[in-house]
């Protein structure tokens, strides 16, 4: 199995959190003020509350967490100016290994998720299929 695309690295390598009240609009705001001013103290706290936010965005939406994923420019900027946060940040890569479909219900068996996990040799990572074609998270 390939993986390539957009996958979130910090994200899949994650424990399951739990869902942190999670909105796309905050998740959205926090990027516009981390943009405003990227290499400021108060961008390093916006990325800090994001973090957790985008990964539960991401278990319950991929694809609106692939709409708010910052720019491979954006990302080095980010990274050079905040080096302790870089393993926060997206990562767009391929990564190669032994896959395994996993579906996850709920307690109450009312819902499902299905996801991937992706046994590479640089890591483990969940991998969340987005209904655009070809794009995974």
């Amino acid at each position: 199995m390939h993986a390539g695309y957009w996958l979130f690295l910090p994200c899949a390598l994650s424990l399951w959190a739990q869902n942190y009240g999670a909105t796309d609009e905050t998740i959205a705001s926090l990027n516009a003020q981390i943009l405003r001013a990227p290499q400021s103290s108060d961008a390093e706290l916006s990325l800090r509350k994001r973090f957790p936010l985008l990964q539960a965005l991401i278990r319950s939406n991929p694809d609106r967490a692939l709409s708010l994923a910052f720019s491979d420019g954006t990302i080095a900027s980010l990274r050079g100016s905040h080096p302790s946060l870089a393993a926060q940040l997206e990562t767009r890569g391929r990564w190669e290994g032994e896959g395994v479909a996993l579906v996850e219900d709920s307690r109450d068996v009312r819902s499902s998720r299905t996801y991937l996990r992706l046994h590479s040799s640089e890591a483990n990572l969940n991998i969340y299929p987005s209904r655009s074609p070809g794009r995974l998270i």
